[in-house]
């Protein structure tokens, strides 16, 4: 089939992503809206300060585990694709074919058309009056097309992009960790109760049952270590910066959540996480007041646009790499000779 023959291209990717590129990148691109509104889902599964606590620490380290097999693949492996080039090595073509039609149908455009619907919703805290579900849907879909167009204008301008507004989420995310404990409004007390006791006959079996429920939630909520490795063709020195970006950004995610997860329930209690349908802005509306909870949205905005910049800026390697294996429409392999960058792939994830 001439559309799906591989090919050659003149212009081909190059390595300009150094270490500290890499690993903005995923934690952009873990970082996201999730911390900011999933310890609730947690304290309403195990209402306990350290049982939630216990669940971040757990939840990181399983996340940790995973990084470190998939850092030990791209040392090997660094090519554009990520876990299809993977996949493609490991268990042949077909396996690779299966993964990157999901992720170009399913997967990656339905996650970054989901973060830029819920960037919408939050641009409406800002509105005089209550977004329509047509106006959410414009603002998401301009929220994609600049994304895109940044990304088509070279990697370089994309990574720098994904490096401002990760520090940015960092640096608001740290900010809230600091107030809640420097502030007034938390307290030692509101840690109470310490431990998840399950109450009526289930026993052991309840404890863990429940667990295991915060445990989804903490997982989806760490979800994103993997997106570096899409652009393993376009790293520096990937044997060594590709692992260590991954490590080294999973460590990050852990520390901020486990951090923002003893804020939270320092300053709302268990129980008031429990009750709240985004804990973040309510922390932040009780040590800083109202301004507080607009700071947070903020916070919310930039978090959502840059991982959403991530998955634009990676996802699109993935049809690219099956385009130069002959797998996908050889107009995916285009690499613009100017700009360096897989546009139509880019343009049509």
């Amino acid at each position: 089939m001439p559309l799906m023959t591989s090919t050659a291209t003149t212009t081909e990717l190059k390595r300009e992503l150094g270490l500290f590129d890499a690993t903005m990148i995923n934690v952009g691109t873990m970082i996201a809206s999730a911390i900011f509104i999933v310890p609730a889902t947690v304290a309403a599964a195990v209402t306990g300060s350290l049982t939630m606590t216990l669940v971040w620490i757990v939840g990181g380290v399983a996340s940790l585990l995973g990084a470190l097999s998939i850092a030990e693949l791209a040392a090997a492996y660094p090519e554009a694709g990520g876990q299809y080039a993977y996949l493609r090595e490991a268990y042949g073509q077909a396996w690779g074919f299966l993964y990157g039609w999901a992720n170009f149908a399913v997967i990656n455009t339905a996650s970054i058309a989901a973060i830029a619907v819920g960037f919408a919703r939050y641009v409406g805290f800002f509105t005089r009056s209550p977004l329509s579900e047509a106006a959410i849907r414009i603002i998401a879909i301009l929220s994609i097309a600049a994304l895109t167009w940044l990304n088509c204008r070279g990697v370089r301008l994309g990574a720098t992009t994904q490096n401002i507004l990760t520090t940015l989420k960092i640096g608001a995310l740290g900010a809230l960790i600091v107030t809640s404990f420097a502030l007034p409004g938390g307290s030692g007390a509101h840690m109470h109760p310490l431990w998840y006791s399950a109450s009526g006959a289930g026993g052991a079996g309840q404890w863990i049952g429940s667990f295991g429920v915060a445990m989804v939630a903490v997982l989806w909520a760490y979800d994103g270590w993997i997106e570096t490795t899409y652009v393993g063709s376009e790293i520096i020195d990937p044997g060594r910066n590709l692992p260590r970006s991954i490590i080294l950004s999973t460590v990050i995610v852990i520390a901020l959540y486990v951090l923002a997860s003893l804020a939270y329930v320092f300053v709302l209690s268990p129980a008031g996480m429990v009750h709240s349908d985004l804990v973040a802005s309510d922390t932040a509306r009780v040590t800083m007041g109202a301004g507080g909870a607009a700071l947070v949205v903020i916070a919310i905005l930039i978090s959502t646009i840059g991982a959403n910049n991530g998955i634009v800026l990676t996802a699109a390697r993935i049809p690219y790499a099956m385009a130069r294996g002959g797998l996908f429409f050889r107009s995916q392999a285009f690499v613009h000779p100017r700009l360096g960058t897989p546009v139509v792939a880019l343009i049509t994830q």
